[in-house]
């Protein structure tokens, strides 16, 4: 049974797992599920076609789900894949996809988005896929399994980061990433291999 406080809104529609708390001022959307054990600290706001899987928890002023920032998103109904046990916090963004891009932005299990970073639509993350601060993806943006991103650091559409890649803090990513690469600057440059 949902541990529901009485001033969030969940609308009628909603599908809410076993064990699901859901914080003061949150509010759900029609067509959101939440797998069992999720936790919604306050004022979450989780909308769109969104699932999120057990044991994931959403920390204060998230805002999941909203309508892509794509100028050609036309309301298509699109969809955006939260996997369990992961760790969004304070005012961290993730948007659906898009048409163009397929219709669906997947985040994996186990990973952990630290204050501020945003998941742009169509985006596909791995599992234990760590984000810190303000880091931010871009649209169509793949990363791979065990991936870091530093803070402040931004990764441009169509990039694709391999498994195990490092992207240093206040770093733009503006081409690929070799798994295991690390890579630091303005402008992204190879640094070496993340051989931890």
């Amino acid at each position: 049974m949902a541990e529901i406080h009485p001033t969030a809104i969940v609308e009628d529609g909603a599908k809410l797992g076993d064990g699901v708390e859901i914080g003061p001022y949150c509010i759900i959307g029609p067509h959101v599920k939440l797998g069992d054990g999720v936790r919604l600290e306050a004022h979450v706001v989780v909308a769109g076609h969104t699932t999120i899987g057990a044991g994931t928890h959403i920390f204060p002023f998230a805002s999941i789900g909203h309508k892509p920032q794509d100028l050609k998103y036309a309301g298509e109904e699109t969809y955006l894949e939260i996997g369990s046990n992961n760790q969004i916090r304070e005012h961290v963004t993730m948007n659906p996809g898009t048409a163009g891009g397929g219709g669906l932005t997947r985040v994996g299990d186990n990973c952990l988005f630290m204050m501020g970073a945003h998941v742009g639509h169509d985006c596909m993350v791995g599992d234990h896929a760590i984000l810190a601060n303000n880091a931010t993806l871009a649209g169509h943006v793949e990363l791979a399994d065990y991936v870091i991103l530093g803070g402040l650091s931004a990764v441009r559409q169509w990039s694709r980061i391999g498994t195990g890649a490092i992207v240093g803090g206040m770093t733009g990513v503006e081409f690929d990433v070799i798994p295991f690469g690390s890579v630091i600057g303005d402008r992204a440059r190879l640094a070496g291999l993340n051989l931890i």
